[in-house]
């Protein structure tokens, strides 16, 4: 288990776990950033309107992702 989520953060990790499970892989390069294109289309089929705050938070979220990623990648290139 990873760390505890700060208070009314739930919604915001909810849509970035939907949005990563939706996200394009390029064979031999990983995942792709999330894209403003792809966060409107989920937030449209979903009924979900982020607020600029939470649309960062995913941002930041998506950023975080791909570097853990990249970082994770490079070790096992390594070993």
């Amino acid at each position: 288990a990873g760390p505890e989520l700060p208070e009314g953060m739930g919604g915001v990790w909810g849509a970035f776990q939907e949005l990563d499970r939706g996200r394009g892989v390029i064979a031999g390069f990983g995942p792709q950033a999330l894209s403003y294109t792809e966060i409107d289309a989920w937030a449209r089929l979903r009924g979900v309107r982020l607020t600029e705050f939470e649309l960062g938070c995913v941002r930041v979220l998506d950023t975080v992702y791909l570097q853990s990623y990249a970082e994770a990648t490079q070790h096992r290139r390594k070993a």
